[in-house]
């Protein structure tokens, strides 16, 4: 008798992206072929975008050879009712499937080459792959330099190393990836940055740092996996929702909300010293190369708050009803703890090819 996997009834709290900007690099190190541990096939490919000057996010598309590939169409009845439809294709005959409307699930949209309309007008065009087989097209398709435009999903997971130490881990996993229109320029005159996140979390914790600050820390719940996460509130926005703030720290536990701001990652800014050295005797001023890249753990990621979703102009949040001590806790024991304690998942696929190497810093 096959092993039964246990299942999560406890809700995921989702995270998306939205980044704009220019591809700075595709790791160089990376194996864009490789097999797990099984001996299946799997792909990943690493990159960065910059979507300011200074401000660089690392994405990465990672995917594995299964048994069997699942295909969805949308179909709407005269009601106006939604419903899924779902194919079942094996995986040697995933590129044969052709259903009309059909798109797999996991699945990636980019730009892959360029079409011509009947009146002559060349567009690019847009393809939409099992993550799997796009890859190695997304290569193909995307260069250093090229302007883009991103939409994703954000993986938030605390983890813990052989040696004991621990962090949190997020992974940027893109979900679009299109050519934007005009080329992006940092230095044009009115340039605006698009890096923006939305994220349901569960507040854990709330720090009050002066008038002018607050620090939130969420927690993520994942598909068998969990991560803690800082979202902070300044100035203005901080001002905004102290109020409610303080409500929420004397709520019940836990309070579910969705957040939305800007995605920063760029180098820590420090105060400018002059620093001098003896050479041959005589104390000389160090003056840095501007051509030389910074080296070390100098980029710093925060998560700063605009705002709270809304519905009908109030912020919606749950006051403990949808995620509750109990149920939380059950699902830390039934997936996080086992884990911790055993050293694995209770899903084999994902225990035997995740770690901490995977998740974008």
């Amino acid at each position: 008798m096959a092993e039964e996997v246990a299942k999560q009834e406890i809700n995921v709290t989702r995270g998306t992206f939205d980044f704009e900007g220019i591809i700075t690099n595709f790791d160089k190190n990376q194996e864009v072929d490789s097999k797990t541990k099984k001996g299946n096939a799997m792909r990943s490919i690493v990159f960065n975008i910059d979507t300011a000057e200074g401000h660089s996010h690392r994405l990465q598309l990672r995917a594995y050879q299964a048994e069997k590939v699942y295909f969805s169409k949308t179909e709407v009845d005269k009601d106006g009712n939604r419903k899924n439809d779902i194919k079942e294709v094996k995986w040697n005959d995933r590129l044969k499937f052709n259903m009309e409307g059909y798109q797999p699930i996991d699945r990636v949209s980019f730009h892959k080459g360029k079409v011509t309309d009947d009146k002559g007008n060349e567009r690019r065009a847009t393809a939409h792959m099992l993550t799997f087989d796009a890859i190695p097209e997304i290569l193909n398709e995307f260069k250093v330099g090229d302007s883009v435009h991103i939409f994703g999903n954000i993986q938030i997971e605390d983890y813990t190393m052989q040696n004991g130490n621990s962090g949190t881990a997020v992974r940027l996993v893109p979900t679009r990836i299109y050519h934007t229109s005009e080329d992006v320029d940092f230095t044009k005159e009115g340039f605006k940055e698009t890096a923006n996140f939305t994220q349901k979390l569960l507040v854990d914790e709330i720090e009050i740092s002066g008038t002018n600050e607050a620090t939130i820390t969420g927690l993520i719940i994942g598909n068998q996996r969990m991560g803690r996460q800082d979202f902070i509130m300044r100035d203005k926005v901080y001002q905004n929702y102290a109020s409610l703030l303080q409500v929420m720290k004397n709520a019940n536990k836990y309070v579910s909300m969705t957040v939305f701001g800007t995605l920063v990652n760029g180098a820590a800014k420090e105060e400018e010293v002059d620093e001098y050295v003896e050479i041959m005797g005589v104390k000389v001023k160090v003056e840095k190369n501007p051509m030389q890249r910074n080296t070390g753990g100098s980029f710093v990621r925060e998560f700063l708050i605009n705002g709270i979703e809304t519905k009908d102009g109030v912020p919606q949040f749950d006051n403990g009803i949808e995620y509750t001590e109990e149920n939380v806790q059950k699902f830390i024991n039934q997936f996080i703890r086992a884990r911790q304690e055993f050293g694995e998942s209770t899903n084999t696929a994902e225990a035997e090819t995740t770690s901490v190497d995977d998740f974008a810093f």
